[in-house]
C-alpha cells in the first residue's frame, strides 16, 4: 500500500507540473541600451541589418550571438553569467540589432541591440532573472548611462516586438522566418476536456496553481539518474569537468584518481566523475542536483543544444516510467 500512495503521490506531482505548464504563459523580458560586442573581430564574416533578430547560444564557456552558424560577437562581460544561468534555465535569449553605426566601448567596437529574454517562468528562471537585474543596475552605474534597463514586457507588447523589418523601412508584417508562439490560452482550450482537465492526465485541473514552482522543482528532485542517465549527459560535457566534479561533493584526491585510471579519454573521465559522485550521495544521483551545480560552474564547457536535449529525454523518460508502474499497480 505505501509503494501504492508513492506512486500515486509521484503522479500527482506530475499532473501538478503538466497543468503548470498548460496554464503558464511565457514571460519576456527587455535589457535596453547594450550592444553585440567584438564587430572589430566579426564584421568580414558578419553586416549588420537594422531590426533583425539574431540567436544567442552558450558554447564553448561563452554566450556568443550568432546568424545561423556565423558568429557576429557575444554578449557583454558583465551579462555573461546571467546570460549562461538564463539559458541552462531553459530560457531562451536573442539580439535585436537597434542601429547598424559600430560604436565604440572599452576595447573595441560593438553594435547596438537590446536583447530579449523569454521562456516558461519557474523557479530556476526567476533565480536568473534577479541576478540579472543586479548585473544590470551595476552596469548602468558602471557606464553612468540611464539607457541600460532590465524590465519586464508587458503581454500587449510581445505581439510588436519584432514587428520592425530588418532593411530600416519602418512597420512592415513580422518576418515570416520567425514562427509565431501559439497563444497558450488557446492550447490550453484545445486540450482540455470537458471537465476543465488536460487530456491523458485524470483529475488535473487547468487552473494555476500558487505552489506550482514548488511542484516543478520538487518533481525534478526525484529524478534519479542512472549509469545510462549519466552517460547521456557526460557526452555533452567537453571542457573544464573538475570544477563540475567539485561543485557535486568530489575531493582533489577522487579526481586524480580518476584521471590517472583513464589518462587517453577525457570522455571516460567526465563519464566516471558523474558516477563517483552517484556512488558517493547518500540518496542517490537526481537531475536536479546535477542542474543547479553546472549552473554554478561557468567555466564548465558543454553543448548546449545537446544537453539541453539530453535532460529533456531523461525528464520525459521518467514521467513514463511513471505512468506504466502505476497501471501496472
Amino acid at each position: 500500500m505505501s509503494q501504492i500512495s508513492h506512486h500515486k503521490n509521484d503522479l500527482k506531482d506530475l499532473s501538478s507540473e503538466t497543468t503548470r505548464h498548460c496554464a503558464k504563459e511565457m514571460v519576456t523580458y527587455v535589457i535596453t541600451g547594450n550592444a553585440i560586442r567584438g564587430y572589430h573581430e566579426t564584421y568580414k564574416q558578419w553586416t549588420p541589418k537594422k531590426y533583425e533578430v539574431l540567436k544567442c547560444i552558450f558554447d564553448q564557456g561563452i554566450v556568443s550571438v550568432m546568424k545561423g552558424k556565423v558568429n557576429c560577437g557575444s554578449v557583454p562581460t558583465e551579462l555573461q553569467e546571467v546570460s549562461r544561468k538564463f539559458i541552462m534555465a531553459g530560457g531562451n535569449i536573442e539580439a535585436k540589432v537597434i542601429d547598424i553605426d559600430p560604436r565604440w566601448r572599452g576595447k573595441g567596437k560593438e553594435i547596438p541591440c537590446r536583447y530579449i529574454w523569454s521562456g516558461l517562468d519557474n523557479q530556476i528562471l526567476q533565480e536568473a532573472v534577479k541576478a540579472a537585474r543586479k548585473a544590470v543596475a551595476k552596469t548602468r552605474k558602471k557606464y553612468n548611462d540611464d539607457a541600460i534597463k532590465f524590465r519586464l514586457l508587458p503581454k500587449e507588447k510581445k505581439k510588436n516586438l519584432r514587428k520592425r523589418s530588418t532593411n530600416g523601412l519602418g512597420n512592415r508584417k513580422i518576418d515570416e522566418k520567425i514562427p509565431k508562439k501559439k497563444n497558450v490560452s488557446t492550447h490550453v482550450n484545445s486540450n482540455a476536456g470537458k471537465n476543465g482537465t488536460c487530456k491523458g492526465i485524470p483529475s488535473a485541473t487547468v487552473t494555476p496553481s500558487t505552489s506550482s514552482l514548488h511542484n516543478q522543482q520538487t518533481i525534478e528532485e526525484k529524478i534519479p539518474l542512472s549509469s545510462k542517465n549519466l552517460a547521456k549527459l557526460a557526452q555533452c560535457i567537453n571542457k573544464n569537468w573538475v570544477f563540475l566534479g567539485l561543485e557535486l561533493g568530489l575531493n582533489k584526491a577522487q579526481i586524480w584518481q580518476i584521471k590517472e585510471e583513464h589518462p587517453n579519454s577525457v570522455e571516460m573521465q567526465i563519464y566516471h566523475m558523474l558516477e563517483k559522485w552517484s556512488q558517493t550521495e547518500h540518496q542517490g544521483a537526481y537531475l536536479h542536483t546535477f542542474k543547479k551545480a553546472i549552473a554554478e560552474c561557468p567555466k564548465v564547457g558543454y553543448q548546449q543544444p545537446e544537453l539541453n536535449n539530453a535532460i529533456l529525454k531523461i525528464t520525459e523518460d521518467y514521467k513514463a516510467q511513471l505512468n506504466v508502474k502505476l497501471l501496472e499497480i
